[in-house]
């Protein structure tokens, strides 16, 4: 999912990136770019909802990711960060935005995504554990090994 999640947030700080470089710029911005900016934000949700259940229901490698991500010394960033500011905080400035045709709300909305974009992937690199190596499968290295 991490892919997944990479490539979502690349396209949602793309059309950030594109909606702010516009407004700053006085050019008529799409009120269609805005619209894909939201819907890449509810993707967004939805994918970090969906990698927090399956990762509780994964290994002990997995569960125990989850755990400090949500519980740990980096829930604060993450919780608070990554999803308040860069997913609400955006999510509302975008409709501020959109209702109100504010560049200094379509500005703001690109820097908390920013925000949120970094905060998010250095919380989800910070816990990322791996199971143990016993508990791996050691028949593809042997056969690797002897050719």
């Amino acid at each position: 999912m991490m892919p997944v999640i990479g490539l979502s947030y690349a396209f949602l700080g793309g059309t950030t990136a594109t909606l702010v470089l516009q407004a700053l710029s006085d050019e008529p911005t799409g009120q269609w770019l805005e619209w894909l900016q939201l819907g890449l934000l509810f993707l967004n949700v939805t994918l970090i909802a969906t990698v927090l259940v399956t990762a509780r229901t994964r290994d002990t490698a997995s569960q125990l990711s989850a755990s400090l991500l949500t519980r740990g010394v980096v829930a604060p960033l993450f919780l608070v960060v990554a999803i308040g500011v860069g997913i609400v905080g955006t999510l509302l400035l975008v409709v501020v935005s959109l209702a109100t045709d504010s560049t200094a709300a379509l500005v703001a909305a690109g820097v908390t995504d920013l925000v949120g974009e970094f905060f998010l992937f250095f919380s989800l690199l910070r816990v990322g554990a791996h199971p143990s190596l016993r508990a791996m499968p050691l028949a593809p290295f042997r056969a690797a090994s002897l050719t």
